[in-house]
């Protein structure tokens, strides 16, 4: 499964926080109709032109292979600046690969536990190289 493929895979990110604490990032990934498509012909097994559970089930699994070791293909920085040298540790609560209006998506939500402080920001980089 070659991922450079994403060109114009959109993402989306959902920050949970109070005003004392940044509790989690949600990211999602929507990826393209014609990629969810081209998937079709290792995955769909059936030849249903559907992803049952089953074959959605090894999609998630060679996303994740893909993504884990590239810390799901995001760097986080919290601080008065940017810091290109200095990350976060990406730690995965949930994780999650589905189909939405015949579309593959992924989504995970990093645990961040921050607490707020004045003057920072919290800079998010999501690529895929």
């Amino acid at each position: 499964m070659k991922l450079q493929t994403l060109i114009s895979t959109k993402f989306y990110i959902e920050v949970d926080a109070s005003p004392k604490k940044i509790n989690t990032a949600k990211v999602t990934w929507v990826l393209t109709k014609d990629f969810t498509d081209s998937l079709k012909e290792v995955y769909d097994k059936n030849a249903n032109n559907f992803f049952d559970k089953d074959e959605l089930e090894l999609i998630g699994e060679a996303i994740y292979e893909y993504v884990i070791p590239r810390d799901y293909l995001v760097q986080l920085s919290y601080s008065k600046t940017l810091d290109k040298n200095s990350f976060l540790p990406i730690n995965v609560s949930e994780k999650k690969v589905y189909i939405k209006n015949s579309i593959l998506h992924f989504d995970y939500t990093i645990d961040l536990n921050l607490e707020v402080k004045n003057e920072h920001a919290l800079y998010f980089r999501v690529s895929d190289d």
